[in-house]
């Protein structure tokens, strides 16, 4: 079961990839066709252990992204696609790959910063946006600070798809799990 788990989440990280760069999307269909896929191939590779997984595995990802996805950092496909990584592969699995991805993220949006040259630029809008957060004692949406063009930004599945493809390589949530 183990060697289909592994395929899904290849494919879902690949159909999430493809769908983003060509539509600017990540589709519900395809994050819930695989949520419930992962539901399915849990369940019957542990019954009502796997299925609580499963559950554990979409929960998680929504519970600790939504505050980013809310701020305007993250997109909602980006939070239901580590939901559905999760809901095939386990919550374990989908903390390593978004700590994998973040890094995988800083790495783009620093390169794009050099090879574009807003550097500056990207760092004055994280300086306004965060004094005006200490000034106005709220949290704003970070969509609201800079231009309309976005300089910089990128689709956050360019990050998450070869995290997928590490975390399997390298299955660092076991490395996680000795750390808890």
């Amino acid at each position: 079961m183990e060697l289909v788990k592994t395929l899904c989440v290849l494919a879902l990280a690949l159909s999430a990839l493809i769908t983003d760069i060509k539509t600017k999307k990540i589709k519900n269909s395809i994050n819930f066709s695989f949520m419930f896929l992962g539901i399915a191939a849990n369940a019957a590779d542990g019954g009502l252990v796997g299925v609580s997984r499963s559950v554990l595995g979409i929960a998680a990802p929504l519970v600790l992204l939504v505050p980013l996805y809310a701020l305007g950092m993250l997109g909602a496909g980006d939070v239901k696609l580590f939901s559905a990584v999760g809901a095939i592969m386990g919550a374990g699995f989908t903390a390593a790959t978004t700590v994998i991805s973040f890094l995988f993220g800083g790495a783009i949006g620093a390169a794009l910063m050099v090879i574009k040259g807003h550097g500056r630029y990207r760092f004055r809008v994280l300086g306004t946006y965060l004094k005006t957060c200490l000034l106005t004692g709220t949290i704003s949406d970070y969509r609201e600070f800079g231009s309309a063009e976005k300089p910089g930004w990128f689709r956050f599945s360019l990050a998450i798809a070869p995290a997928v493809a590490i975390q399997l390589l390298l299955r660092l949530d076991h490395f996680f799990l000795i750390l808890l």
